[in-house]
């Protein structure tokens, strides 16, 4: 915008001011930075002028200039907050991201790497990343990478194990995906996610699901679960095995008489006494209330009769400790799982509660035949040997 003379323009920049100087012809040229006035140059002279075709230009290549200028410093601060803002987001992701060139060897780590491996970032650089992957999985790692070469621009997630700066493995999610620079080369961008915290919570949550809590024994949702397994193992390697049905006598008066946390006690007391008297490999479980199971498999020294009066003597030896304030007692039945049958394990657990009954309803009556006569001692009474799984099937049909 050209004014010959601002004194008759008063919607000209600062007209009255530059009047007041003396001031006459103005010129007024904005500056542009993508499309938006940042600027105004304003140029004014002492004597009243026209358009100069020449100066306008001049001005206007000034203007564009400051505008390019002032642009590119913007488009710079811009990228450079951008910058700071990626580079805070990586530093406080959990997750750490590796850039690899296309045979495997690290360029990149992002600092997150110190928090969850264990590592400074500059340790990895220039290594391969087979280095630090498990031995197991490295063939799976390297089908990743070969997919994401093949395939730029999609993702493909595996889960490894990473080696942590103190000698233990991390188990990640690692998700690989390849991107090509301007001349073609590839480079692979990884982010490696850590599951070894998530999958510790998963597995006690598991556990949580198939165990007691009172006992630390197995519950029996987790005894069905694990009773099954054992089955089909013991077919396969043709063992026998034997199913004892325990149930803790008089918890009821335990309870009453002492109160619930006593009577708690009791049960944790029971299952220890089962602990000791089972093998660690043994299948325990509490299956509600006063019941409990094992579920063993034979060896070749032992008999029902020498678990039975092993269990027995562990449950002397409990009571036999000084300052106890009630003895337990306890009642059991037995089934034996012989390999070559194919009786269901609900079958073999009916066997075995029906067998802890009908000896429970002979201490009632009193025969001194009845070895449970004799569990408070610890001594139990021969019997004539375990009843056959064929004629308390019938029974059980019967029934």
């Amino acid at each position: 915008m050209w004014v010959p003379n601002v004194e008759e323009d008063e919607a000209f920049a600062r007209a009255a001011h530059a009047t007041a100087l003396g001031l006459k012809a103005g010129v007024a040229i904005p500056v542009l930075a993508a499309d938006e006035v940042v600027a105004v140059l304003v140029f004014y002279m002492y004597e009243v002028r026209e358009q100069d075709e020449r100066l306008v230009h001049l001005i206007s290549v000034v203007s564009a200039q400051l505008g390019s200028l002032i642009r590119r410093k913007r488009a710079e601060d811009a990228l450079r907050h951008s910058e700071e803002n990626a580079r805070r987001l990586i530093e406080n992701l959990n997750d750490v991201i590796i850039v690899l060139d296309a045979e495997g060897h690290i360029t990149y780590v992002s600092p997150s790497v110190e928090r969850t491996l264990g590592f400074q970032p500059d340790e990895k650089v220039g290594r391969s990343i087979f280095d630090f992957i498990h031995a197991d999985d490295a063939a799976r790692a390297q089908d990743m990478i070969a997919d994401a070469l093949g395939a730029p621009g999609f993702s493909r997630s595996i889960e490894v194990r990473i080696h942590h700066r103190n000698g233990h493995w991390r188990s990640m999610e690692v998700v690989g995906n390849a991107v090509l620079d301007q001349h073609g080369v590839p480079t692979i961008i990884v982010n490696a996610r850590d599951l070894t915290e998530r999958q510790r919570l998963q597995a006690e949550l598991r556990r949580m699901s198939v165990t007691d809590d009172l006992t630390g024994l197995n519950n029996r949702r987790g005894f069905f679960m694990l009773a099954e397994q054992e089955m089909k193992l013991a077919r396969r390697l043709k063992k026998d095995l034997l199913l004892v049905f325990v149930d803790l006598d008089d918890f009821k008066s335990i309870n009453d008489t002492h109160g619930h946390q006593v009577g708690d006690q009791a049960l944790a007391e029971t299952a220890e006494i089962l602990r000791t008297t089972f093998r660690e490999s043994d299948v325990l479980a509490r299956l509600g209330g006063d019941e409990f199971v094992a579920l063993a498999m034979f060896s070749p020294e032992e008999t029902d009769d020498v678990i039975e009066t092993r269990l027995h003597q562990t449950l002397a030896e409990h009571n036999a400790r000084p300052s106890r304030r009630y003895a337990l007692s306890i009642s059991t039945g037995m089934a034996r799982f012989e390999a070559r049958n194919v009786q269901s394990l609900a079958e073999l657990m009916a066997i075995a509660e029906m067998v802890d009954k009908l000896q429970a309803i002979c201490v009632v009556c009193g025969d001194p035949a009845c070895r449970n006569q004799r569990l408070l001692d610890g001594k139990p009474a021969p019997r004539p040997g375990l009843t056959d799984v064929g004629i308390m099937s019938a029974l059980l049909a019967d029934s």
